[in-house]
């Protein structure tokens, strides 16, 4: 790739950080680590950004959902160490993430009333992936928009990173969060 090109790479990527793109990545990489390791991400890997609100390991009783959570984990924490780590110094802190009443209050708007019990994505597998199907289809969402500023294909292929670009495996989290919900 020229120089030029790696030099506007550097520049796209930075001034996506500093939007939600990265931020995004942070958002799912906390709820999979606090659902999947009952912890949240590293200060190495949040940039020492504040730990989340509502950090819980999720009470998974299938099996194949929890394998399928621990891969999306790993994944996005990935997603946020191949971000960091090309943005070097111009990578920002991941922001302040509420991944435990939020859920509730987002239930509570979205169907008009109070939930009771509240919403709560940690209680059992169906709920889990209630939760991950938000943020997967709110990931496919953004990147497509965001791919909207790349206008050479070498960028675009460099900015999804490599060895698990974040474009494509977000598409493949939201396809699996879906055909799991559908066969609930």
């Amino acid at each position: 790739m020229p120089f030029c090109n790696l030099v506007l790479l550097a520049s796209l990527l930075a001034f996506v950080s500093n939007m939600p793109w990265l931020w995004l990545q942070c958002l799912e990489a906390q709820y999979y680590s606090c659902a999947v390791f009952g912890h949240p991400l590293s200060a190495e890997l949040t940039g020492s950004g504040p730990q989340p609100i509502g950090c819980q390991q999720a009470n998974f009783t299938n099996d194949d959902i929890y394998s399928i959570a621990m891969d999306v984990a790993n994944n996005e924490i990935a997603h946020v160490n191949y971000l960091r780590t090309a943005l070097g110094n111009y990578s920002v802190q991941c922001p302040l993430v509420n991944i435990g009443d939020a859920f509730a209050a987002a239930a509570d708007a979205a169907l008009g009333t109070t939930l009771s019990p509240a919403f709560v994505p940690y209680t059992n597998d169906l709920y889990f992936l209630t939760g991950a199907f938000i943020f997967e289809d709110l990931g496919v969402t953004a990147y497509k928009g965001a791919l909207t500023i790349f206008q050479s294909s070498d960028i675009m292929l460099a900015a999804a990173g490599k060895p698990t670009p974040p474009l494509p495996v977000t598409v493949q989290h939201s396809c699996l969060a879906c055909f799991c919900l559908a066969n609930r």
